[in-house]
């Protein structure tokens, strides 16, 4: 998801290692596309 822009990855140079993920703008549109998804999939057929 990273390499198609859905994700962001920052490293921080610490110890511990510490590594965040974030969503980007791209990644953000996704967000209602996603809850569509998961309503469809809760639904008893």
């Amino acid at each position: 998801m990273i390499n198609d822009g859905i994700l962001e990855k920052k490293i921080y140079s610490e110890l511990p290692p510490k590594v965040e993920y974030s969503l980007t703008e791209k990644g953000k549109g996704l967000v209602e596309v996603l809850w569509k998804l998961n309503d469809w999939g809760e639904k008893e057929f």
